[in-house]
């Protein structure tokens, strides 16, 4: 990872914080690693309740969050972000 991206990855997580505090639902609109498509994910941080416990299943840098729309638990690289609640990153 580069220092555009570092600092975009510091950036993007900084906004993220702020715009899910309290468990608030927002979008977010990234890049797919796999297949480069867009994906857009209505979603939440901090949701518990279908956890199956054990531990976390997606990688360290990566942002973890509850997909509101078809109801499991995603993760998404902040230096892949474009829009955060229709704002351009």
């Amino acid at each position: 990872m580069n220092k555009a991206q570092k600092e975009r990855d510091v950036k993007v997580r900084k906004l993220l914080a702020d715009v899910s505090k309290n468990g608030k639902f927002f979008s977010v609109e990234f890049v797919r690693q796999g297949d480069g498509g867009i994906r857009k994910m209505n979603c939440r941080t901090g949701v518990k309740k279908h956890a199956k416990g054990g531990p976390r299943r997606f990688p360290d840098k990566a942002i973890g969050v509850f997909d509101c729309q078809i109801e499991e638990y995603r993760c998404f690289y902040p230096h892949t972000v474009r829009k955060v609640n229709g704002k351009v990153v």
